[in-house]
Order: structure tokens, then C-alpha cells, then sequence
């Protein structure tokens, strides 16, 4: 067992491993002053080891021989003492990240991805379960992150931030994904759930930002909130609004759903400029109230496969030109 205490706040007291950690009792880096810096080449620990992390920032910058960068085996080998775990790794590295316990104080807390090239890769893999979930935001600065099992489930509580360079996802996932928000910035790519993907919060009153690539992969992606879920161009396979807020499902921009949009029982969409768009090649049902706030002043242009306006829905038209493309309007609603 080893414990290093960083010392008060002013104490420059990290602790730097150039090479491979590999516990099998105690390493407590959280000590008196814990929110100090550790850097490590990879990290090992062992079913019946504990790697106890600064509330700071772990820095990994490696891979051991087994092509892991951070192989933590037991269900109770992790604190994440509400730090980050940066991966930071060199050139030419891909890797692994091998995780024992995959939710609460043992799971990450912030996690951030920096490779050497957009290429590069980082697979997370629970140990045991086929769930992850990050307590708090991933962020990917560079390199793919994506599921070692396609059929795996990945959560992040808060923020997902996917900058240029990154990518995060992959063609055949089918596990669900559920987040915070996500933020795509320019040259950033996301690559959707071909199941789920349920988006909880927003930063910045935006469910989802998207200045890069979204491939929505044939999926579903569903907002489902309380406040303020903006979203601006995906294009979308499957949408849904599952949000209840006075606005609801805010459109921000011109957006296309490439197959069906439905608007749950008593829930919203609604637009945010007059302006916009809305265009969905597939089904549009309407359960809840489509197009309620700001309806007054809507002028954008709607293009529909077909609508359908269920018993206790709403469809508030613009005041541009509805089309429904196939010929199929059924109102049982309003």
C-alpha cells in the first residue's frame, strides 16, 4: 500500500510514473490534499488491488504489453474521487480501456480522450456487464472512441464534446447510448446508436450541436427533458420528442428526419426562429402538440411523408405550406 499526500494547496507535490503502475494493494492518491496531479505510462490493478485517484487529474500516457492503457479488474479497484482520467497517449498508439465497475464512485467521473491522430483509437470495455457510464463528461479532442461489443451500453451524465478530430461511435453499434447533451464542433463525428440514443439535459439550452458529422446510422434519437432541448441538423433517421417544457423539442435550424418524427403524448416541438424548416420523409405523428410556441408567427415550410394527428395531439400549422407527400392525413386529434 502506498499513500501520497499532495500536501496543502500551494505544494506542487503530482506524482509522475513515466512507466507502467501495476497495483495489487493500495494506491492512494487522494491523501490530505487531493486534488493534485498524477501521471502515469498505463495503469494495472489487480481484482483485489485499489487505485484510489486524485480529485484532480490522472494522466495516462501509455499502453501496457496486453495493449491496455487502463486495466482495472475488480468491481471495487477504482475511486474516482470525482477526478479526471485523461488518456493522453503518444504517437502511434491504440488501446484498450478495461474498466471493473461501471457506474458510480468506482466508474469514471470525467473522462478525456487526446491521440496523436484522428485515427488512432480508444476502446472502453466493462470487465464485467455490458454497461458503461461516465459520472459526469467525455470529452474527445482526437482519436475514435467506440464499445468494444456493439451491443454494449455506454451513459455519460453530463457534457459529451466531440472536437475536431474525434470521432465517437461506430457503424454497428446497437447498444443504447444516453447523455447529457452532445456537442459535435467542426471536423467532429458522431456516430449514432443504430438502437437509441436518449439525450437527458442540454448545455447551453442546446440537447444537441452539431457543426461536424452526425451519422445517425438508422437509429433513434430521443430528447426527453423538462427545460430548454434545442437541436439543430443532424440529418435524423428516427426522431422523438419526449420533452414537456413549453417549447419542448426545439428546432434551431433547417432539420431533416430521414425517416419517422413522433411527438409523444402531451409532450412538445416547437421552433425557435419563425423561419425554419422542417422536413420528414417518413411518418409524422403527432400524440402530443406540434408546433404550439411561437405557432402565431411560424412561417417556415413543413414536408411530411405523411401525418397523422392522434386523439389529444395538436398540429398548429404554419403559416407556410404543409405538403404531405404520400397523401396520408389523418386527424383524430386537433
Amino acid at each position: 500500500n502506498l499513500a501520497h499526500y499532495a500536501g496543502g494547496a500551494s505544494a506542487d507535490n503530482s506524482l509522475l510514473v513515466t512507466e507502467l503502475v501495476t497495483i495489487g494493494g493500495t494506491l492512494d492518491c487522494y491523501g490530505s490534499g487531493g486534488g493534485k496531479a498524477a501521471s502515469f505510462g498505463g495503469l494495472v490493478v489487480g481484482s483485489s488491488g485499489k487505485y484510489k485517484a486524485t480529485s484532480g487529474t490522472t494522466t495516462i500516457t501509455a499502453e501496457d504489453v496486453t495493449g491496455y492503457a487502463w486495466d482495472v479488474n475488480g468491481t471495487d479497484s477504482f475511486d474516482n474521487n470525482d477526478g479526471g482520467v485523461t488518456f493522453d497517449l503518444g504517437s502511434g498508439v491504440d488501446s484498450h480501456i478495461r474498466t471493473g465497475e461501471t457506474d458510480g464512485a468506482n466508474s469514471f467521473h470525467n473522462l478525456t480522450v487526446i491521440l496523436d491522430a484522428a485515427a488512432r483509437w480508444l476502446i472502453l470495455r466493462p470487465n464485467t456487464g455490458s454497461a458503461m457510464t461516465i459520472e459526469g463528461n467525455l470529452t474527445i479532442s482526437e482519436g475514435v472512441v467506440y464499445a468494444t461489443n456493439v451491443a454494449h451500453t455506454l451513459t455519460v451524465t453530463g457534457n459529451v464534446e466531440v472536437h475536431a478530430g474525434g470521432t465517437l461511435g461506430h457503424v454497428d453499434h446497437t447498444g443504447a447510448y444516453s447523455f447529457g447533451n452532445i456537442f459535435i464542433d467542426a471536423s467532429g463525428i458522431f456516430i449514432a446508436s443504430e438502437g437509441v440514443t436518449t439525450i437527458l439535459g442540454s448545455k447551453s439550452s442546446f440537447a444537441i450541436s452539431n457543426s461536424g458529422t452526425f451519422t445517425h446510422n438508422e437509429g433513434t434519437v430521443t430528447i426527453s427533458g423538462g427545460s430548454n432541448q434545442w437541436l439543430n441538423n443532424g440529418p435524423y433517421y428516427n426522431l422523438i420528442s419526449n420533452n414537456n417544457s413549453s417549447i419542448g423539442l426545439g428546432l434551431s435550424a433547417n432539420v431533416t428526419v430521414e425517416n419517422d418524427l413522433t411527438v409523444n403524448a402531451s409532450k412538445y416541438l416547437g421552433w425557435i426562429s419563425p423561419v425554419y424548416t422542417l422536413t420528414v420523409t417518413g411518418d409524422v405523428l403527432a400524440n402530443g402538440y406540434l408546433n404550439k410556441y411561437n405557432s402565431a408567427s411560424t412561417t417556415g415550410a413543413c414536408e411530411f411523408g405523411s401525418l397523422t394527428i392522434a386523439s389529444g395531439g395538436t398540429y398548429y400549422a404554419t403559416s407556410g405550406v404543409t405538403s404531405v407527400l404520400d397523401g396520408n392525413f389523418n386527424n383524430s386529434g386537433t
